[in-house]
């Protein structure tokens, strides 16, 4: 499971995107002004290994990066967010990465979850786009991303 942050002083949809994603990924936390140090701490008395931080851009979630003691690679570029009306539903607090391309593959070790027993949300992830299933329906935002690796190159 991940422990779910943003950058300092997120706006809205930052946040939206970051709570949305703590629901089923693990625990959530607004990160606020406090420092990188301070959210890992916070994430380890939780039980957390890995972070999550949704990074912005112009008030927008702009990347998704993964930190567990260093930053891993690749990071997710987000070039566009569209939120699916799915208003009731609820998700359970479970989710696994069905990688749909060889981008989704090292998705799926970047997020490094266990498929579940049980109902949980399925995180299909390729080249170009992040959705979220959950008993066959679209919930929650479709992402469109493109992986990037340090230095801000493009991964194919």
């Amino acid at each position: 499971m991940l422990f779910v942050t943003t950058s300092r002083k997120p706006g809205a949809l930052t946040r939206k995107l970051s709570r949305w994603m703590g629901r089923f990924l693990g625990d959530c936390d607004n990160r606020g002004k406090s420092p990188l140090g301070d959210m890992v701490e916070r994430a380890r008395k939780k039980g957390y290994k890995r972070l999550l931080l949704v990074y912005e851009k112009n008030g927008n979630p702009a990347e998704l990066v993964f930190y567990e003691g260093d930053w891993l690679e690749p990071s997710v570029a987000i070039d566009g967010i569209r939120w699916n009306e799915t208003k009731g539903k609820r998700v359970p607090h479970a989710a696994f990465v069905q990688a749909m391309d060889e981008a989704g593959e090292k998705i799926a070790e970047l997020f490094a979850l266990e498929e579940p027993e049980g109902g949980a949300v399925k995180i299909k992830a390729s080249a170009d786009r992040i959705s979220f299933e959950y008993e066959g329906e679209s919930v929650g935002p479709v992402l469109k991303t493109r992986l990037v690796e340090n230095g801000g190159t493009t991964v194919d």
